[in-house]
């Protein structure tokens, strides 16, 4: 069985953390997308609400990305 040492166990809880927060993003974004397509489905759908969501949902995505590209997931 390995062994960490201190730091490799603060480095691994860094990532476990993360990790749960990369998920959490990715399951906010993909409501948000749900959200979206479901009022996209309507006869006339709020315009100005469609642009906040979709707005939110790019700002999720831009986070996701750098915490990617950040931690090289």
């Amino acid at each position: 069985m390995a062994r960490f040492d201190g730091s490799q166990a603060r480095r691994r809880r860094s990532y476990m953390s993360i990790d749960g927060h990369l998920d959490a993003l990715k399951r906010k974004h993909g409501a948000l997308d749900s959200e979206i397509n479901d009022m996209l489905a309507r006869p006339a759908p709020d315009e100005s609400e469609l642009n906040r969501l979709k707005r939110e949902k790019l700002r999720l995505k831009d986070e996701i990305e750098k915490i990617m590209a950040q931690t090289r997931h």
